[in-house]
């Protein structure tokens, strides 16, 4: 009734209304009555797990979202884990594109915004700020040709190495995915800033082939985030990474049943029914 009555429900189905009210809620909790800005942990869920499922069953997915980034800064969504339950590829790099406007707004740092405007395949967009900034070394470095030349690949890691050194890890992420080394970074972010949902994010957006794709989409859900969900207790989120997984009886199990769930967590990947929830 909340929704409707401010207008915010228009085109969602029901799972897309309770993830909408919800979500909203805790993300206004999370930074503040005041509104001064986001108080939170990018790496804390600031909802249960069985939320977002709401959101990754929601037929109406691509009106949520909108909605959502409409009315939050997209720095607070990042609390909500959405490469876990955003569906749409396409919405990921929108949400990488505000990202990037978002942090080099605050901080007026192109480096500090190098990794979402390389997840937003905006390297240009990158090079004006760097040459505006007055830093014609790297706005240089981003005109290299990073896809056909190996020795330009092997600077971007080369530099990658070095921001680690320095404590500069999204930085660092954005240039080991310029040298194409998505493992470096997906472990980077993985487990030096131990922020798996976001390597996931960067999973999804910089994987360059669907077999990598689904190699370090699995290696991230089995290694840190199904773990944790399942030390936590938390149901929802342990139904989300098994349906990333293809465990799709398993999924569903988990949410009613200890002793079905173990029985199905030995299916692998494909041998439940096809459809939805793919990385």
């Amino acid at each position: 009734a909340l929704l409707r009555s401010e207008g915010m429900s228009a085109g969602l189905d029901p799972a897309g209304e309770i993830m909408l009210l919800i979500s909203s809620a805790a993300i206004t909790v999370s930074t503040g009555i005041s509104g001064d800005g986001w108080g939170g942990e990018a790496d804390a869920l600031v909802v249960p797990g069985i939320v977002l499922c709401f959101g990754f069953h929601s037929d109406s997915q691509d009106t949520l979202l909108r909605q959502m980034l409409e009315s939050e800064a997209p720095s607070p969504f990042l609390a909500l884990w959405p490469a876990l339950w955003v569906q749409s590829t396409a919405q990921l790099r929108i949400l990488a594109e505000k990202l990037a406007r978002e942090s080099f707004k605050a901080r007026s740092s192109p480096l500090d915004a190098s990794l979402w405007y390389i997840l937003a395949r905006q390297p240009g967009k990158l090079a004006a700020l760097f040459k505006a900034s007055r830093d014609e070394k790297i706005a240089s470095f981003l005109g290299r040709d990073f896809e056909g030349d190996e020795t330009a690949r092997v600077s971007a890691r080369k530099n990658g190495f070095s921001l680690v050194s320095k404590q500069q890890l999204l930085a660092a992420a954005a240039f080991f995915l310029l040298g194409q080394a998505v493992t470096e970074a997906v472990n980077l972010i993985a487990l030096n800033m131990r922020e798996p949902h976001l390597a996931l994010l960067v999973v999804r957006l910089a994987a360059r082939s669907p077999d990598e794709k689904e190699k370090l989409v699995r290696g991230v859900i089995l290694d840190t985030i199904l773990p944790a969900a399942e030390a936590a207790g938390d149901r929802g989120l342990q139904h989300l990474c098994l349906f990333r997984l293809q465990e799709l009886g398993a999924a569903s199990a988990v949410l009613w049943s200890d002793e079905e769930a173990s029985k199905l967590r030995g299916i692998s990947p494909g041998q439940g029914a096809s459809g939805g929830g793919g990385a």
